[in-house]
């Protein structure tokens, strides 16, 4: 008897072929040592020109995933604050592939990263105290949420009542960046190493995720390299894109998903320090309905291109998403929406 042990110990050359037609003797194969560079089957990299941010905010990273969308107690102060901070100097695709062209692949290195995050997220909570202001001038007796979420900041890195002293809000808007990023240890990490922050609220982490979100994609993806790889770790990454602009409760606009495409074609091939291999996104409910409203639409424009021009290795399917496996003639139609 032929067992799957016995065929997978002998090979699935010729000596495995004799053994399932029952010809020829059994023979002995040199077995090579496996390899032990590990491979990411699973990454999604984008910033926050990608992501329609106020949707993706409330149904994805804020929200409990056993909780209606529109019954999370989410503050919208604090929505906006994030807003301002993931499209402070975020650059579009366009925008990265043309540096890409001029300049080559050059990442940050981690501290400078750290620093242009901290920038950032300085440069929103500059741009959100602005808005505050004009929105709050004349008297008034209690809080806006703007202003409690300031506060809120202030305090958890021990700088309560910073928004009634003396400094400028740009001023503030540093002091508060800077203990925002502030780490338990200012030495400079190694390979994998994960920095640990001095202050580590759920609320402070997700200002300083915010500020990783307006990072170019390659810096994310280069991120990913300095965590996870090295000679001994992963070596071989498959970012699976996101087609961001159907499905949210919202109507923001998001990058186009051809100019991702592009952008990402060109991160695989020149990134040096890992291969890339992309896989193009598809949603068949959203296809679905895309060709019932106008026939000569081609749903699978973007998936063919990504393929056979762009060198993805292949495509993800999002049913997820929206697709059911059957009924879907049922489904409404409201949530699909034209990319911006």
């Amino acid at each position: 008897m032929i067992t799957r042990r016995r065929l997978m110990q002998n090979g699935f050359g010729l000596g495995g072929l004799s053994l399932l037609f029952g010809c020829g003797s059994i023979r002995k194969y040199f077995q090579p040592e496996v390899s032990r560079t590990a491979i990411d089957i699973h990454a999604h990299i984008f910033n926050g020109r990608d992501v329609p941010i106020v949707g993706f905010l409330k149904q994805v990273i804020l929200r409990d995933p056993h909780e209606p969308v529109e019954d999370m107690p989410i503050t919208e102060g604090f929505l906006k604050l994030l807003t301002k901070i993931m499209l402070s100097g975020t650059p579009g695709a366009a925008q990265e592939l043309e540096t890409l062209n001029k300049r080559g692949f050059a990442p940050l290195s981690e501290p400078e990263v750290l620093r242009r995050d901290e920038q950032n997220v300085a440069n929103g909570l500059t741009a959100f105290s602005a808005d505050m202001g004009q929105q709050t001038a004349g008297l008034r007796t209690t809080r806006t949420e703007e202003e409690l979420v300031l506060d809120q900041i202030a305090a958890e890195v021990g700088q309560p009542g910073l928004r009634n002293s003396l400094q400028t809000p740009e001023n503030q808007a540093r002091i508060l960046a800077a203990q925002i990023f502030k780490p338990e240890d200012a030495g400079a990490l190694s390979q994998g190493e994960i920095r640990s922050y001095r202050h580590r609220s759920p609320f402070i982490q997700t200002i300083r995720w915010a500020g990783l979100q307006t990072r170019p994609r390659v810096d994310i993806l280069a991120e990913l390299g300095r965590l996870y790889g090295g000679p001994s770790g992963i070596r071989m990454f498959s970012p699976s894109l996101v087609d961001f602009s159907a499905w949210f409760s919202t109507n923001e606009g998001v990058t186009p998903l051809e100019t991702l495409i592009t952008l990402f074609s060109a991160i695989a091939k020149g990134f040096p320090n890992a291969l890339v291999l992309n896989f193009a996104p598809f949603c068949p409910l959203r296809a679905a309905l895309e060709t019932e409203d106008d026939p000569a639409i081609d749903t699978l424009r973007h998936v063919k291109r990504a393929v056979q021009e762009g060198g993805f290795a292949g495509v993800k399917l999002y049913p997820p998403m929206g697709f059911l496996p059957a009924g879907n003639e049922r489904v409404e139609r409201r949530c699909c929406r034209t990319p911006a």
